[in-house]
């Protein structure tokens, strides 16, 4: 177990993809106020896969719509890629998104008019740059897509269209890709081969990847489990199993969970992380 100081010494440098500084992101005002996420700090390594985890209204959606500038933070700082966005304009931070940063949706996002090809293109298009064909056709030769380049979405299976957008979010080659339930509107045969997909891009390529699920099974792919509840960290799980996760998951949330030194979760800062290092994957 590591401690609290483990995780905080350091500062942005080439080892790190992504930094948020004491995030708070609350909604309403007065007794109205409440916190979707509630003063939380974490570090993303370059080329780590990390899984965000927990359970509905948990402010998992929300720290990850903070993390890749989709949304503002009440307070805090969030770097990405070196640059701290808190200083930067809406343009500059839309900018930012189109060039450093990768999505995957749950529900797919393509255009339906466009070819998967051109689907793919589309971070090069939007920068106004001429398509990489080459780097485009040897993603999609990874994913087995290839022979689908030609193909609209309606005309591919729900697993080919998520492998598509898996292919759109690396071709630009992004600093880190954000995926947010990226297997909710997939079967089980379809999310076992993208998680491994996603595996792979982290393990083979060192591409950094941050993903927001509820599936402890989807969260054993990752390197790394944050689980959130109540706005907050309650734990940081290295080398997670479904099994490490499904048991932080049932913990009974009235009683906190247990961290390094013997500090309360919901203290705030680094103060609510609980960290295991346990099993593997």
């Amino acid at each position: 177990m590591r401690s609290n100081e483990d995780h905080t010494e350091g500062t942005i440098g080439c080892e790190t993809a992504v930094e948020a500084i004491n995030v708070r992101k609350t909604y309403g005002s007065g007794a109205a106020k409440t916190a979707a996420v509630a003063g939380i700090t974490a570090r993303f390594a370059k080329g780590q896969f990390t899984a965000i985890v927990g359970p509905s209204g948990s402010g998992k959606t929300t720290l990850l719509h903070l993390l890749a500038g989709l949304d503002t933070p009440t307070s805090g700082r969030v770097i990405i890629d070196g640059v701290d966005i808190s200083t930067l304009s809406d343009d500059a931070i839309s900018d930012l998104r189109r060039d450093r940063i990768g999505f995957i949706f749950q529900d797919f996002n393509l255009l339906p008019y466009l070819t998967a090809e051109q689907n793919i293109e589309l971070p090069f298009t939007l920068r106004g740059r001429q398509p990489d064909r080459q780097t485009i056709r040897g993603i999609a030769r990874e994913l087995d897509i290839e022979n689908r380049l030609d193909h609209k979405p309606q005309e591919m299976s729900g697993g080919q269209r998520q492998r598509v957008a898996v292919a759109r979010a690396l071709a630009g080659n992004p600093a880190v890709v954000f995926a947010d339930e990226p297997t909710g509107a997939l079967d089980v045969k379809s999310s076992r081969q993208l998680l491994a997909i996603l595996r792979d891009m982290a393990s083979r390529r060192g591409q950094t990847i941050v993903m927001v699920t509820h599936d402890p099974n989807a969260a054993a792919y990752a390197d790394r489990a944050l689980v959130v509840r109540d706005g907050l960290i309650a734990a940081d799980i290295e080398h997670p199993t479904a099994a490490d996760v499904t048991s932080t998951l049932e913990h009974d949330a009235d009683s906190p969970l247990p961290l390094a030194g013997g500090v309360a979760a919901g203290d705030g800062g680094w103060s609510n992380i609980a960290s295991r290092k346990e099993g593997t994957r």
